[in-house]
């Protein structure tokens, strides 16, 4: 349910104290429902017995501190949306799942970078346009590799499946690859960027530019992008 379910988690989270705290004050005493051996305790008078003593939680006190606990948090919330980039609001009360997120980024995007962003997601993210993929990838694939635009990085490529890439260019992949296979890498955006598979010298200082790059420009995919070559296998 997207960012909806987030939010109406974040309300009913608020809702549930309430709630707890009016069946404490209803309830004084135990229902003697509970394990063989339990005493029934009157919270109440116990409450009070301790506060004489100088160390209690009046129940009295209980709704007093929730209304204020929830006061604050609603101006967190409030401060929140009031300072972040308002482009950004509606996706906090989206309905879309993430398949459908990236469906609509794919499909809405206004240039080829921005559709190219879609291999930077899981490949079930994108299952249900698998076919307008490859539709624009066979289209455009041999234009990419001649223009060779700045977002066309080895690593892009790298992710990209290889029913995806035309059977002429996969295969020259291929003959470049070590052993006759392609060079692959596995891309996280959880804040960092992990290289599974790369030559034995290292991955090119230009090919983690050009992601890095990729990841900041116009703050769609974060500020900036930590880059952790792995070890190649």
């Amino acid at each position: 349910m997207g960012g909806f379910y987030w939010c109406l988690n974040l309300v009913l989270s608020q809702a549930s104290c309430f709630v707890a705290a009016k069946l404490y004050l209803d309830n004084p005493k135990g229902s003697g429902d509970g394990p063989a051996g339990t005493e029934e305790l009157d919270i109440g008078t116990a409450a009070e017995e301790v506060e004489g003593e100088g160390g209690g939680f009046p129940p009295s006190a209980v709704m007093a501190i929730l209304e204020v606990a929830s006061a604050l948090w609603f101006v967190s919330v409030a401060g929140f949306f009031a300072s972040i980039n308002k482009d950004y609001i509606h996706t906090f009360f989206d309905v879309a799942s993430g398949p459908q997120h990236v469906a609509r980024e794919f499909l809405n995007a206004t240039n080829d970078h921005g559709r190219s962003n879609v291999f930077l997601n899981h490949r079930s993210k994108f299952a249900a346009i698998e076919a307008d993929i490859k539709e624009w990838m066979k289209e455009n694939y041999e234009v990419f590799e001649a223009e060779k635009p700045e977002w066309w990085t080895e690593l892009l490529i790298s992710t990209i499946p290889d029913d995806f890439i035309p059977k002429e260019e996969l295969k020259l992949l291929e003959e470049k690859g070590v052993g006759g296979k392609r060079k692959k890498s596995v891309v996280s955006l959880g804040g960092r960027v992990s290289l599974v598979e790369g030559r034995d010298e290292g991955v090119e200082e230009g090919v983690v530019a050009g992601l890095t790059r990729r990841l900041s420009v116009g703050g769609r995919r974060g500020s900036a992008a930590t880059v952790a070559p792995a070890t190649a296998t």
